[in-house]
């Protein structure tokens, strides 16, 4: 989430709090995550994680989106049913380790949070969406897969 005033953000420093949010997400769990803990990792003030961030929830999703884009990429190997494999293969691997747990505790968190839901909905599930169906489309496009119509 970029800041609406003040200067553009340190990308150094900016991946340095992202990665420390993500850290203390993996080794502590949401609920004990503060942005004290997050300042202390990333060695900045709160006041710099506040001017990017309204509260702990944004950038501690930010820094989950930030690392599950990292060990998430589409695959693109020529080949719909080796990219849709690889996808289906990566993405069961990283919901069954404690990364994907993460995304349990978020949702609950979303459930007192509409904020945090909505981040989750529109930054992290509504993406990954739409990458699969990519993967879909570019087998349809080249002719690997036949494209059907269902209707309701």
């Amino acid at each position: 989430m970029q800041g609406k005033r003040g200067r553009p953000r340190n990308v150094e420093t900016q991946q340095s709090i992202l990665s420390a949010s993500y850290e203390l997400l993996l080794e502590t769990g949401f609920e004990s995550v503060t942005v004290e803990k997050i300042a202390d990792r990333a060695k900045v003030s709160k006041a710099t994680i506040y001017k990017w961030w309204p509260n702990k929830a944004t950038v501690v999703v930010d820094g989950f989106l930030s690392a599950a884009a990292a060990r998430l990429p589409v695959p693109d190997t020529g080949s719909a049913m080796k990219d849709i494999l690889i996808h289906a293969t990566n993405l069961a691997r990283f919901l069954a380790s404690r990364e994907g747990t993460i995304i349990t505790e978020l949702l609950g968190e979303g459930q007192f949070d509409s904020g945090l839901a909505e981040a989750y909905r529109t930054r992290y599930f509504r993406p990954r969406r739409l990458e699969a169906k990519s993967l879909l489309e570019k087998g349809v496009q080249r002719g690997e897969l036949k494209k059907i119509s269902i209707s309701n």
